[in-house]
């Protein structure tokens, strides 16, 4: 028999709201101190590029008005693919010190109205106006940031028209039992004019660091290695004149290229891909690179080594952008398409340079919340890795077909390696359009094979004691001596 309830009647509650320390636990345990400090610093990024938009709107609006001037927690307008629009005049400081952490922008400000509605909130708002194209998204960034370095912070800004400061004690505001969670701002002016010796940007500051941050700030690898993340994850914002610096060292941008030649060319497309009834723009790039001295080589028998030996050029692989800003960087794993769909990553392949950048709105685009890893479900990246496992093959056909010609051509008659030596290195912006990795195919015609390759195994105490006395580790040098060895004193040639 049913029972029917009195909806009149007033209903029994249980209380689900979150714990607060067990929110901030939670919210910083799956992100490191690294990406963290790069969220900080994308938010910089975004608002320079954003203020270079709002400027550009207000100057072509026919009425001379434009979008309001905001800030890195975003604005309608800026176009991610415009990666040559001047940011010189822009700079962005990062101290990350065992004592303190500072990072401070001239990028705009975040304005008062944006700070005490929007920026301080624990997830993005659905009325939030937010760029579809900058890199935040999911409103956590900035927060989780703080939380993870420290337990007291200060946040300060000026705009335009608008500034204020707000600090906060991270233990003070997890024992306040006030169901509404909110901060107190010191200082708020809505109608502030700034003095000319005023920086419109931001402040950020962490003085009461965690014990392991500390630690981190003090070891030269962890400096290093954000160094390097903000170099290769920034390098558009940097191309374009930005200047970001750590702790006094500016960064210094990458640019990638390809080589190029007459004969011999990249794969270059571009494609737009379909999510929800939104459209991401893909372009993709892959081809070879030459070598640190200039040179480009065809592969050869060196790089027939044993497995263990062989170290990968830390370069080489795939490079993923999600509107500029770097997602996966030298990827050489089967989340690319390396040992599922094309070949796994061998030596012959250390040339090898990939590059795809997506343009959309960030909600469509496949990263994580913590933007340090691709989520594989993403229609968006289904669809991209599709176009880059057949880039993929059809550069690692030319690389096959350029070793086979070295193995199996007499010199005289090669057509890949004058090709690949007449190359030259080309930033991607002068890469033509081609589906396929265009290059001469060798003749059909084979020689017999002039290289041999030899696998034995030996006991380990015997491989130690000639390697002792050759003076090496590598198994295939020990290999290649000894033969040469009996070769010169056992033939008779």
């Amino acid at each position: 028999m049913a029972i029917e309830l009195d909806h009149n009647e007033p209903r029994a509650t249980a209380d689900a709201s979150p714990a607060k320390r067990f929110f901030i636990y939670m919210l910083v345990k799956d992100i490191e101190l690294v990406p963290s400090v790069v969220d900080l610093v994308d938010n910089s990024v975004d608002a320079a590029r954003l203020l270079i938009a709002s400027r550009t709107a207000a100057a072509g609006a026919p009425d001379g008005g434009g979008p309001e001037l905001t800030s890195a927690v975003g604005s309608d307008g800026f176009d991610g693919r415009s990666t040559d629009v001047d940011l010189s005049e822009f700079w962005v400081q990062v101290t990350a010190t065992p004592d303190r952490f500072e990072i401070k922008d001239n990028s705009g400000g975040i304005p008062l109205d944006i700070a005490e509605r929007y920026a301080f909130r624990f997830g993005r708002p659905e009325d939030f106006p937010g760029s579809p194209l900058a890199v935040g998204q999911f409103g956590v960034g900035m927060k989780r940031a703080l939380f993870k370095l420290g337990t007291r912070f200060k946040v300060a800004s000026i705009t335009s028209d608008s500034r204020f400061e707000l600090p906060v004690d991270v233990d003070e505001w997890a024992r306040d039992l006030d169901p509404r969670w909110q901060f107190t701002f010191s200082e708020a002016d809505a109608a502030y004019r700034p003095s000319p010796n005023d920086v419109l940007g931001t402040t950020i500051e962490v003085d009461r660091l965690h014990d392991s941050v500390r630690e981190d700030f003090g070891a030269r690898s962890v400096l290093g290695r954000l160094r390097l993340d903000l170099e290769l994850r920034h390098q558009s914002a940097l191309a374009a004149g930005l200047a970001i610096s750590l702790n006094g060292d500016p960064l210094r941008p990458s640019r990638p290229e390809l080589a190029l030649s007459d004969v011999i060319a990249p794969v270059h497309t571009t494609q737009l891909l379909r999510a929800n009834g939104e459209t991401v723009q893909m372009e993709l790039y892959a081809g070879v690179a030459k070598a640190s001295d200039g040179a480009m080589r065809a592969p050869d028998v060196s790089d027939e080594v044993e497995p263990e030996e062989f170290l990968a050029a830390p370069e080489a692989g795939w490079y993923l952008f999600c509107n500029n800003r770097l997602l996966l960087a030298a990827d050489t794993s089967e989340l690319t398409g390396w040992g599922d769909g094309a070949n796994a990553f061998h030596p012959q392949y250390r040339s090898f340079r990939g590059y795809v950048y997506l343009y959309g709105d960030s909600a469509l685009l496949p990263w994580n919340t913590t933007k340090t890893g691709v989520d594989r479900d993403s229609r968006i990246f289904r669809a991209t890795r599709a176009q880059m496992v057949q880039a993929l093959r059809s550069v690692q056909n030319f690389l096959n077909k350029a070793k086979n010609e070295g193995q199996r051509i007499p010199a005289s008659d090669r057509i890949i390696a004058p090709a690949i030596a007449s190359t030259r290195s080309v930033p991607l912006a002068e890469v033509p359009l081609s589906e396929v990795m265009r290059f001469p195919d060798p003749p059909d015609r084979r020689a017999a094979d002039t290289i041999k390759r030899i696998a034995y195994a030996v006991p380990k105490d015997d491989f130690d004691a000639v390697a002792e006395t050759l003076e090496t580790e590598a198994a295939s040098e020990v290999g290649r001596r000894t033969f040469q060895f009996f070769l010169d004193t056992q033939v008779d040639r």
